[in-house]
């Protein structure tokens, strides 16, 4: 089943879950740095830019820091990110563990 989960950002974020609900699908946004469920995601939704120190990802509403690194070792092939800015070793990461990733900021048209 594809659900989303978005993590981190601004006004953005808050914009693109409410259209995400509003056209039914199931989504889900991130309050608090509890990455235990995230495996249950098919999609996974980070910020533009993702990280603004390249160690953690952008979240100017919250209250608390998620290190890239704590969210990279959650994930698993099953699953997609997106997010605008990766640095090359993220997604480098991300990728030799078969995790899907786009883009945004990489997008050629």
């Amino acid at each position: 089943m594809e659900n989303y989960i978005i993590i981190g950002g601004d006004k953005r974020q808050t914009v693109l879950y409410d259209l995400l609900i509003a056209n039914g699908k199931n989504a889900a946004y991130m309050t608090l740095p509890d990455l235990e469920n995230i495996a249950s995601y098919s999609h996974i939704i980070l910020p533009v830019p993702v990280s603004k120190d390249k160690e953690n990802i952008y979240c100017s509403k919250a209250d608390f820091i998620l290190p890239l690194s704590k969210l990279k070792e959650k994930l698993t092939s099953e699953q997609t990110v997106f997010g605008g800015g990766f640095t090359a070793t993220f997604r480098a990461e991300l990728e030799k563990e078969g995790v899907k990733c786009f883009d945004f900021m990489n997008v050629f048209i």
